[in-house]
């Protein structure tokens, strides 16, 4: 009866934790006319997010502009979803830290930090993403802290075929 109960918790524990996530896997192209960049300039978003996931983890890449709308070099995240954070760098030489948080089933939040080597933090970020429309939309609502400024971002990505 024992080896019985413990069985099926684990099969549950098990069949939860696989039921949990949507699968964000894609890439997505910003849609400027849908995003309401709020108080920020076009070019703080990515262009481009490509995203690859499987059971133990999400692989972000977003490509953004600088300034004069030129390209930079993709940012890359590998995150894990037991919650640990992952550490990277920015196109600046800024230090950037990740951390996920399931919301439920359709729906995370990232927490990000980018600090400069000296620890300095120049940048908070919680992010909240959500597929829209059976996946064909990305939505990525953004609350950023940047020194004294604080500002909002409602944005939407389309799926893009490859």
């Amino acid at each position: 009866m024992k080896r019985t109960m413990m069985l099926l918790l684990l099969f549950s524990l098990t069949f939860a934790v696989s039921a949990q996530q949507t699968n964000f896997t894609g890439k997505y192209k910003v849609n400027k006319t849908k995003t309401n960049f709020g108080d920020a300039p076009e070019f703080i978003l990515p262009r481009y997010i490509l995203v690859n996931q499987d059971k133990g983890n999400i692989i972000i890449s977003r490509t953004q502009l600088d300034q004069q709308s030129k390209e930079q070099v993709p940012v890359v995240d590998t995150l894990l979803f037991d919650g640990s954070e992952f550490k990277g760098k920015t196109n600046s030489g800024n230090i950037s830290t990740s951390k996920l948080k399931w919301l439920n089933d359709q729906s995370f939040q990232l927490d990000i930090s980018v600090a400069t080597t000296d620890s300095t933090i120049r940048l908070k970020v919680i992010e909240i993403w959500k597929l829209e429309e059976d996946g064909k939309i990305l939505f990525v609502g953004r609350a950023v802290e940047q020194g004294t400024m604080k500002y909002n971002t409602k944005a939407y990505f389309d799926r893009i075929e490859e």
